[in-house]
């Protein structure tokens, strides 16, 4: 409501500069302008309570990739393609004796760990191999759906049985040779590419750079309404009539 108050009182002001005249005496101009920023100091101390542990937050995340704690649980696994055609892979994830399975964390590289921006839907042509860094902290991997252009996708398990929770991989390497003998994934593996395939942690990110917008916005309107000339002019003439004190 703060907000839209302070807004209408800017549109106001600015409508009335851009115009060339002033059908508001003076005073009713000046007015307006101290409520508006008023409104906005309000609005601009109340933001700085969200923008001091954003900000430390933000140092946090940046400073994260070369977390050691975070390091040690990442490994890279490497995907050979030995298909004839291309396929896209997503590392399925799993932390209990349930057949459930998740989207497992992954990066870019293992030093520093930063993170990727998709965990599924990773593409490797035919014939070659890529290597996919998964954090197996709190989870751990229990294979590769794989998806290609045609038809449905497969499951290629890395350990038999209920998840042992948390463990690194049992292998570091895997071939991909024919999908006709994987078996067709699950309902819960297809869900899980979904979810995969979405960006990584973007709500995060939206809430951190949230209060840096919302303060480049409040402070591009403080700057609005201190417009050089309101206070200094006691009138302003409009053809036809006079403003007076």
């Amino acid at each position: 409501m703060a907000l839209r108050d302070a807004g209408r009182w800017v549109e106001r002001y600015t409508l009335i500069r851009a115009q060339g005249c002033n059908p508001l005496n003076q005073s009713e101009v000046a007015l307006n302008t101290s409520k508006a920023r008023k409104v906005l100091v309000v609005l601009i101390v109340s933001n700085a309570f969200f923008l001091v542990p954003t900000t430390c937050l933000v140092v946090a995340v940046a400073a994260n990739p070369w977390n050691p704690m975070q390091i040690a649980f990442v490994e890279g696994i490497t995907v050979v393609n030995q298909t004839d055609e291309s396929i896209w892979i997503t590392p399925l994830g799993a932390w209990d004796r349930s057949d459930r399975r998740a989207p497992m964390p992954v990066f870019e590289s293992q030093y520093p760990a930063k993170l990727s921006s998709r965990a599924g839907g990773i593409f490797i042509e035919a014939g070659l191999e890529r290597t996919v860094f998964v954090n197996w902290d709190d989870i751990e991997l229990s294979g590769f759906a794989i998806e290609r252009e045609f038809g449905e996708p497969r499951v290629l398990a890395l350990r038999e049985g209920p998840s042992q929770c948390c463990h690194s991989a049992s292998k570091t390497r895997v071939a991909v040779s024919s999908l006709a003998e994987l078996p067709i994934s699950s309902r819960n593996v297809n869900h899980v590419i979904r979810l995969a395939k979405r960006p990584q942690k973007a709500g995060a990110y939206v809430i951190l750079i949230g209060p840096f917008v919302s303060c480049a916005i409040l402070c591009g309107l403080w700057k609005v309404t201190a417009q050089p000339g309101v206070r200094e002019r006691s009138a302003i003439r409009v053809p036809g009539r006079t403003a007076s004190r």
